[in-house]
């Protein structure tokens, strides 16, 4: 080449790139090869040309894409983005046809643009600091400005548990032996075999719960210990966050109605299959209303999969506290209960959600901590004893580093979230498939 550059495999910003090329002073020059036209994969192409923390970047694209004025206006996007952030890009594709087949092309027409953008690179002074430093050059380090910020999670902080966790000896070695003797008629607390020892929060010694010990195991066998000498042992705090997770799971199906995906591990909107579902909830100063189960037809009219709320809910540990993890999301099924192949579905949520941003994720958020909830002021979540309780407010942490003029604060951060999104029904930061990809997708599933 040129420009004096070797090529290679070469890892940047997590991802494996097409090609990179490396100059001998340090300048990094990534090409993206995007060939497939569906959007899907050219967004995640385009995606990873953002991503890259090259000094230039290339796109070279096949001919059906080309042809696309939408994927066009996606690149000029991005160009304009990349240039505000001090990347050089290519501001047009490379036809990856004429790359292939008119000899010298790459060359004598895209080689000379790739080197105009090193000359403003070097022109610059934005030369990469290790070749700098190689030449003597002293390199001053920026120090990032000096901004009070209080940052949200999407962790819901515990607030108070059962105080004790009670266990029996059993026989039992399958938790669905338990279910079999209790029949229909004895609701079962949920609990915990290990080491031959059944653990539950209900208290054993309970009269009210004789019938359970006659089921889960002897009388004389009965131990009770505390929550707080759990949290400090961690096996025995992995076994507190099972029992948790199970009280968890059977909360949401019993008494919220969401179904469980045991394959993902998330909770869902159920549909029926008729109608759609629609949940009423209040952000803010109005009452909004979400279609949790929406079902999408073709052009002739015929339902050809449903779009559904889900979300992942667990409890885990950061040292010794609780936390409850919740991430909105999205799945998809056949008919509102079977779910789709998990290639369609990542194919749907990325096309769904490539718009959603930091506002409309802190607006599902809330949506789903207000489900959980049920629009109170805690979730309380039964347990066979006292109940636990969560917070609806994220965990925030505090940091003294950041952009100047770029941070807001949460108290503000929560009063926006509803200005944002005003209409009444609605999705946001959700884009949905066009008429085309429903039927390509509809064609594909068949």
């Amino acid at each position: 080449m040129q420009i004096g550059a070797s090529i290679k495999e070469y890892p940047s910003s997590g991802h494996e790139l097409d090609v990179l090329a490396v100059t001998p002073d340090g300048v990094s020059i990534y090409v993206e090869i995007i060939w497939s036209d569906s959007r899907t994969h050219f967004l995640k192409d385009l995606n990873m040309l953002h991503e890259s923390d090259a000094d230039v970047k290339v796109a070279v694209v096949s001919p059906s894409i080309l042809a696309k004025e939408e994927y066009k206006r996606d690149f000029l996007k991005a160009v304009i983005a990349q240039r505000r952030a001090g990347r050089l890009i290519l501001d047009d594709f490379v036809d990856g046809k004429k790359v292939l087949e008119t000899p010298g092309y790459f060359e004598g027409q895209v080689i000379p643009h790739i080197v105009q953008l090193i000359a403003q690179l070097r022109e610059s002074k934005k030369m990469p600091q290790t070749w700098l430093r190689a030449q003597g050059i002293r390199v001053e380090i920026p120090k990032p400005a000096e901004v009070e910020e209080e940052l949200l999670s999407n962790l819901l902080p515990v607030l108070a548990l059962p105080e004790d966790v009670w266990s029996t000896a059993t026989k039992v070695r399958d938790a669905y032996d338990i279910f079999v003797r209790a029949g229909r008629s004895v609701a079962i607390p949920p609990f915990v075999l290990k080491n031959r020892r059944l653990y539950t929060f209900a208290p054993l010694d309970d009269e009210a719960n004789q019938t359970l010990v006659s089921i889960f195991g002897p009388l004389n066998e009965l131990q009770c210990e505390n929550v707080k000498d759990w949290r400090t042992q961690l096996d025995k705090r992995n076994l507190l966050v099972q029992l948790l997770n199970l009280a968890l799971k059977d909360y949401c199906k019993r008494e919220l109605g969401l179904r469980y995906d045991r394959r993902r591990d998330r909770f869902i909107f159920g549909g029926d299959n008729s109608t759609d579902r629609v949940v009423k909830w209040k952000p803010g100063a109005r009452i909004a209303s979400r279609k949790v189960v929406k079902c999408l037809y073709d052009v002739a009219g015929r339902p050809k999969f449903w779009r559904h709320y889900s979300a992942e809910c667990k409890f885990l540990t950061i040292g010794e506290e609780l936390f409850l993890l919740l991430q909105p999301g999205l799945t998809f099924t056949k008919d509102g209960r079977t779910p789709l192949e998990s290639t369609n579905i990542s194919r749907l949520s990325t096309r769904w959600m490539h718009n959603q941003y930091n506002s409309s994720y802190l607006y599902y958020f809330r949506f789903w901590a207000a489900q959980l909830s049920k629009q109170g002021d805690a979730i309380s979540i039964t347990t066979g004893g006292p109940r636990m309780e969560v917070s609806v407010e994220p965990a925030t942490c505090e940091m003294r580093v950041g952009l100047p003029d770029d941070s807001i604060s949460v108290d503000r951060m929560f009063e926006r979230v509803p200005e944002l999104f005003e209409e009444p029904v609605g999705e946001i930061g959700l884009t949905y498939p066009s008429e085309d990809e429903l039927q390509e997708f509809s064609e594909e599933e068949a």
